[in-house]
């Protein structure tokens, strides 16, 4: 007896024609094909059952050889077998023969021949029953699927997995429900997002899962009980009088077969999982139906998302766990597999129907299968070669889909967390900073007026203090203790002191010495030149001796500073303010009567921050007053807003969830990148995807670190204000670290958008304009030169002329920019002749026709070559299977799920897809299909009419064709299909 089970995976099932090949230690069984005349093809979770007998022993069977002839329409021509038992009716012995691989052109190896070795059924290997295990289990223990592709002839019933399903449901709403307590005033769960009614908030997910949890214990108690208890015995009457011969028949076939289950609860047993299936449900609903009228609105609505969540938890959580878990103890520790119910056959039964076929008939059919079937194999290798080639294609189309919709799951994931972590209200928030500090007016003196010391002091004492030390409310009301910490706008907590950062320069000689005599000169500044020392020693500068004394930048966590004319260390002489407003006023003016700032002063720095808690946004802000050598002052402002912790809101909530997300995603594709840096070496790095996928990991892995370091050091400058209040708080290198996450964002989103443009490589357009590129790639990149070439002459020579007089000429790289928007029409002619009024437009006239007309009049022409030449090669080129064409065919297959079929053309282009019709190509297994069904009509025929001319019920010929009819019109309407087809083989 040959059990052959189908995988359980998508499209595993066939409508090719199987042959094998039985061999043992003594013969083997030559070739047999794998059907019983009227089965066509295997379905997909399908076990058939097939009886083949042979004239001698084969001795203990050791493989097996399978194949198809990859005859089958569409997607039914590849085949997944999972397994094949063979077992021998007369010694009970049980041989295994463990496949689990495509046999198909277009998967796994693209081999549709097999040899199977059988595997010992004491012990075989973790992955071969782990493989095993887990698809019984599949097919048994995970409830909601096992209503589809539940096991054949298995106790446990759809109609009772159905009601354990209703019992899951009904307990699963209970279980929530109590976790709702009554509520009057309808309170909102905090960090909670809402989703038209749908409520989403950590507490409802814990709570969902929590529910599905406690639903487990009685489920699995239940189904216990039903899988577990016996079939009710039916005895059937016999009918003396229905002496019909097909009926006789019939029965003979169901006695060829019986099912021998194990030792298993009285049937009565399932009686009481009925009962307890009820009691759960009437229960349940009673008490949901109490709890539901001391809810109002918010409570229902969240109450049903929790229920939601457990059903699809359920689904994809908890039931999967256990598939799995199980699943891979039993395969860890037993390492056994899969053992199937035993069918008992009836000897007997299979002797009588044996004796029917007419022994010299038979024989003739059995020499004329095997010369047919003995030249039968797998498909010519030329045929299978280009079938195998067409199908690679469309699997690379198809893997090139799956990989695209990847690749845009992750881009919306980074552009998800690239908006989520830059509030779009730190805009207005620096805005409204701007406007207080910055910005003047007829009414305020703001910091965009500082030209000099004394403008410096005037703006800090009439702008920065009342604004930082509010004394009255907007209404003229007092203010609490408690406020007194806040700014003038009552919306922004101070986080720390205000701090006075300058870097001085050291006293130089001056070039020329006579000029200038007993005068030192302050050159620009630079590291070399920074001074360090400690000033005015023995001032009396009781409030501000601090601010004399010399601090390095790695005591006070500072880093360099780009203004708008130099760069500055992080280091200097500081001097904070106080908590108190009168005393800040006095150190300003100690600071301003000793000339803090003098000649020697090459920039002040105004640093603070400010929390406002509204929004959850740190601002740190940093004022700069730049002192160069020339004289007076430029001013320069820098105000970064960022989030100090991530889970305050429901938008913090759902960033930890793309967090996850992309932590998940960026694991996968490291792991996917180090298989292929192992299986291709350095040919890995010869493609340009690869290379921008391992950049993309890479920039992803430093992200992480990025965001960790953030996160530790805000916590640690956090820690340090709770501590003490009276202290200024640098938050300056955090707002480094956050500024270079959000441009390693930017990169990330910017590579991974260029990472799906690979997908662009299945269009036709895309692809002509990468060979275009590539065909002209020497002549581009020699025409490149040379455009780089005169181009530069011409920044250069801009630059000596209008450098002085433009500001777009400040530069040579302003300028560079300058002339090329000149390119695009954005030209400063009128500037450059107010300029040098003549020489101007003799300069833009030549530039015009040399850049503009002649090269990229030759650009052009090299670009057309290209074009021609590539479309002419591509006439005669076969088109490629692309995206578009995998998302038509799925389309397609979406609608024929519906009742709406549309025909495919051109789907099999090899001239070797078989049909099964009576126009397709002749081959050995219809020969041999038509040959056996003829033979068996034959026998049947004859069978019939002797057996009625002995029992004197048939006088001549034509009352058999009439009964004939009769009978198979009654077949027609009431008979059922036999559930065992018989195929024997002499």
């Amino acid at each position: 007896m040959i059990a052959v089970h189908t995988g359980l995976r998508p499209g595993s099932g066939t409508k090719s024609n199987a042959c094998f090949i039985l061999s043992g230690d003594t013969d083997d069984s030559g070739i047999r094909l794998l059907s019983d005349g009227e089965r066509q093809g295997f379905e997909t979770n399908s076990v058939a059952f097939f009886m083949m007998s042979t004239n001698k022993s084969f001795g203990d069977l050791s493989f097996l050889r399978i194949w198809h002839d990859n005859s089958g329409d569409g997607n039914t021509n590849s085949w997944y077998l999972h397994k094949i038992v063979v077992t021998d009716i007369h010694t009970d012995a049980r041989y295994v023969f463990h496949c689990d691989k495509w046999l198909a052109m277009d998967m796994d190896d693209g081999l549709i021949d097999r040899i199977i070795p059988v595997i010992d059924n004491k012990e075989c290997g973790f992955e071969t029953a782990f493989s095993q295990q887990s698809r019984a289990n599949v097919t048994e223990n995970h409830l909601w699927l096992s209503l589809a592709i539940r096991p054949q002839k298995n106790s446990f019933s759809r109609v009772q997995r159905l009601s354990v399903i209703l019992m899951l449901l009904f307990l699963t709403m209970i279980t929530n429900a109590m976790f709702f307590q009554s509520s009057d005033d309808d309170t909102v769960t905090p960090d909670t997002v809402q989703i038209g009614s749908m409520r989403l908030s950590l507490k409802i997910v814990y709570v969902s899962f929590i529910g599905c949890v406690i639903t487990v214990p009685p489920i699995v108690l239940v189904t216990y009980l039903f899988r577990n208890t016996s079939a009710k015995v039916v005895t059937k009457k016999k009918n003396k009088k229905n002496t019909d011969t097909k009926e006789d028949n019939d029965n003979d076939d169901d006695a060829i077969m019986t099912l021998t289950t194990k030792k298993k609860f009285p049937h009565w047993v399932v009686y009481i999982a009925w009962f307890v299936v009820a009691l759960a449900v009437i229960v349940s609903a009673f008490f949901l139906l109490l709890y539901s009228m001391q809810w109002g609105k918010v409570k229902a609505e969240e109450w049903l998302t929790t229920f939601i969540l457990s059903f699809i938890e359920s689904i994809l959580l908890v039931d999967p766990f256990k598939v799995i878990i199980v699943a891979i103890l039993i395969a860890f520790i037993m390492k056994k597999p899969v053992e199937d119910e035993k069918l008992t056959v009836n000897l007997e039964s299979v002797k009588r129907r044996a004796k029917r076929y007419q022994p010299s008939e038979n024989k003739q059919f059995i020499a004329f299968r095997l010369e047919v079937m003995a030249r039968e194999g797998p498909p010519p290798a030329e045929v299978m070669a280009k079938e195998r080639k067409l199908m690679m294609k469309q699997k690379e189309a198809k893997r090139a889909f799956m990989t695209l919709l990847l690749h845009i799951f992750f881009v919306s994931v980074l552009f998800c967390m690239s908006y989520i972590n830059r509030d779009q209200r730190g805009y207005l928030y620096k805005a409204h900073i701007d406007s207080q500090l910055y910005e003047s007016s007829k009414y305020r003196y703001g910091f965009s007026k500082v030209s000099s010391s004394e403008a410096f002091f005037n703006w800090t004492k009439d702008t920065l203090i009342p604004l930082y030390y509010p004394t009255s409310e907007y209404n003229g009301d007092g203010i609490s203790v408690v406020d007194k910490f806040f700014v003038g706008d009552m919306a922004n907590l101070r986080l720390g002191l205000v701090r006075l950062r300058q870097v001085k320069v050291k006293k130089a000689e001056c070039f020329t010495k006579k000029l200038v005599a007993g005068h030192y000169c302050a050159k620009n500044y630079n590291e070399e030149r920074e001074e360090t020392s400690n000033l005015c020693d023995g001032c009396e500068t009781p409030l501000t001796t601090d601010a004399w004394k010399y601090v390095s930048s790695e005591k006070i966590w500072g880093i360099p500073i780009i203004g708008i004319y130099n760069t500055y260390g992080g280091g200097g002489y500081i001097q904070s303010f106080s908590n108190i407003k009168a005393n800040t006023e006095n150190i300003l003016d100690e600071l301003s009567n000793m000339q803090w700032i003098d000649r020697q002063s090459r920039a002040v720095f105004v640093e603070f921050a400010l929390y406002n808690a509204n929004i959850n946004n740190i601002c740190y802000s940093i004022f700069l007053a730049e002192f160069p050598e020339t004289g007076g002052a430029f001013n320069w402002v820098d105000t970064q807003c960022f989030r100090p912790t991530l889970i305050t809101s429901a938008t913090g909530a759902f960033n930890l969830l793309l967090s996850i997300f992309f932590l998940i995603m960026v694991i996968g594709r490291t792991v996917t990148m180090i298989k292929g840096i192992r299986r291709e070496k350095l040919k890995y790095l010869m493609n340009f995807w690869n290379i921008l996928d391992m950049l993309i990991v890479i920039l992803s892995i430093i992200g992480v670190g990025l965001w960790v370091a953030k996160f530790i050091f805000t916590k640690k400058a956090l820690g340090l204000y709770a501590d003490n209040k009276d202290v200024f708080i640098n938050f300056q290198h955090i707002v480094v670290w956050e500024y270079a996450y959000n441009v390693l964002l930017g990169f990330l989103c910017f590579f991974s958008t260029i990472r799906i443009a690979s997908a662009l490589g299945y269009n036709k357009r895309i692809t002509e304009i990468a060979y275009v590129l590539k065909y002209g790639a020497s002549e581009i990149s020699g025409f490149g030169l040379q455009f780089f070439i005169i181009f530069s002459a011409f920044v250069m020579f801009g630059y000596l002329i209008f450098g002085i007089a433009l500001h777009e000429f400040r530069n040579l790289f302003v300028s560079f920019g300058s002339l090329l928007n000149t390119i695009i029409g954005r030209n400063t002619l009128g500037k450059m002749q107010q300029a040098v009024p003549i020489f101007a437009e003799v300069y833009f006239f030549i530039y015009v026709f040399f850049v503009v007309f002649t090269l990229l009049t030759m650009f052009a022409a090299i670009l057309n070559n290209s074009i021609i030449h590539v479309r002419s090669s591509n006439k005669n080129t076969q088109g490629e299977v692309g995206i578009t064409d995998i998302l038509k065919g799925t389309f397609t297959d979406m609608l024929g799920l519906v009742g709406i079929h549309i025909k495919r053309k051109g789907k099999n282009k090899s001239g070797y897809n078989y049909k099964g019709d009576s126009h397709g190509p002749v081959s050995s297994a219809k020969v041999v299909n038509l040959v056996r069904e003829t033979f068996a009509d034959a026998f049947q025929e004859d069978t019939l009419v002797n057996q009625q001319k002995e029992k004197g019920k048939l006088k001549h010929l034509n009352d058999f064709v009439i009964q004939k009819s009769a009978m198979n019109e009654y077949d027609r309407n009431t008979c059922t299909p036999r559930q065992v087809q018989m195929d024997f083989y002499r």
